[in-house]
């Protein structure tokens, strides 16, 4: 198990790197070929159809792991760093590890949900609009969810906090991500913003939600594997002229994880660091989240973040199948749990809805 306080790990970087319209895309005619069971082609050859299938798994695979994050971290939130690190010894854990927290196992907790108002947003839609995903947000915000950032409340209040560099809007990067498979790298990097500015207007948190939307992206189209996806992110952080403290913070994930999750909990460049460590060394988004879990602080917002983009790197089938049935079967329905949420907030139907983000327009050329 990794520790804070541990030297720094050789791997695959041992050193530091070197170095619009509303509407992000026509919908075209997708949804018809939907209808039909027709799949729009990849660009690939000559096995375009194991490439589409690859395709669907990575897109599946970060919303999936997203959730596991959430859910796994939420549960065991209350825990001391002692306890935790003695849970998170298991290679790994069941998401209903702890059953006394009121959620169900694989249950989206606290700002995770957003991801999937925005997706089934853009699904319905075919695109990202941004008053639409606002107005969407609004709704969710009148349901009381349960632990929502004050920075996303205020914001959706109408009173958006200036200097907050929280973490809620990283937490919605993997369904931007999907959607930006559809798109170029520049309207990827615009639409991230726009979103991420709904909620947390501080440029450090719209830096950290672009660079993370471009990694979930490429990595769901390309098959890149962890060093070079670091590379690829970091490459893109510096070409945007990204703040300094991101680009130091991208940095130092080649090397550790943040020294310290409590003091700052909720600060989005811990999540950003953490993820990107756990992109180099874990094994697996299983792995990676675990890991992160251990490390307390806002776990399950942390443990999210790192599997939406590991997942996106390894896939659903990389996944657990306990985490899988969990997800696929969560239906936090009044009476079933202590936080009945409604429906269109429940993880079901990830398959589909990944499936539909990524078809939403045509396959973007990287």
């Amino acid at each position: 198990m990794k520790q804070e306080n541990e030297q720094p790990r050789e791997g695959p970087l041992a050193t530091e790197a070197a170095a619009s319209a509303d509407e992000t895309r026509d919908p075209g005619a997708s949804p018809a070929l939907r209808e039909q069971g027709l799949v729009v082609p990849c660009d690939a050859e000559p096995s375009a159809g194991a490439v589409c299938d690859a395709r669907e798994d990575r897109a599946a695979g970060s919303l999936y792991a997203l959730v596991a994050g959430s859910s796994l971290g939420c549960s065991l939130r209350q825990k001391t760093r002692r306890e935790l690190q003695a849970i998170c010894a298991q290679p790994v854990l069941p998401l209903n590890v702890v059953k006394d927290k009121g959620y169900l196992p694989g249950q989206p907790a606290d700002e995770c949900e957003l991801a999937f108002v925005l997706a089934r947003c853009i699904q319905r839609q075919g695109c990202f609009r941004t008053k639409s995903v606002e107005s969407e947000y609004r709704f969710w915000l009148s349901t009381n969810p349960p632990e929502a950032g004050h920075t996303t409340q205020s914001s959706l209040a109408g009173v958006p906090l200036q200097g907050s560099i929280s973490n809620g809007a990283l937490q919605r990067a993997a369904a931007m991500g999907l959607h930006a498979t559809t798109l170029t790298e520049l309207e990827a990097v615009s639409a991230a913003r726009r979103d991420c500015a709904i909620t947390h207007v501080h440029r450090v948190c719209q830096d950290a939600s672009a660079v993370l939307v471009c990694g979930i992206r490429k990595a769901v189209l390309t098959g890149i594997g962890p060093a070079e996806l670091y590379e690829y992110m970091f490459q893109q952080a510096e070409d945007m002229h990204m703040a300094a403290t991101v680009l130091t913070c991208m940095r130092k994930a080649s090397m550790r994880v943040p020294r310290d999750f409590i003091t700052h909990m909720g600060y989005a460049l811990i999540a950003l660091q953490n993820a990107l460590h756990e992109l180099l060394f874990a094994s697996s988004p299983a792995e990676g989240i675990i890991h992160t879990i251990s490390r307390g602080g806002d776990a399950g917002a942390n443990a999210s973040i790192c599997g939406a983009l590991l997942g996106a790197v390894y896939g659903a089938s990389s996944l657990p199948s306990d985490w899988i049935e969990a997800i696929d079967h969560c239906r936090p329905e009044a009476g079933t749990c202590s936080v009945p949420r409604p429906r269109t907030f429940w993880p079901s139907g990830i398959r589909l809805l990944a499936r539909d983000l990524c078809l939403l327009g045509p396959v973007a050329k990287v």
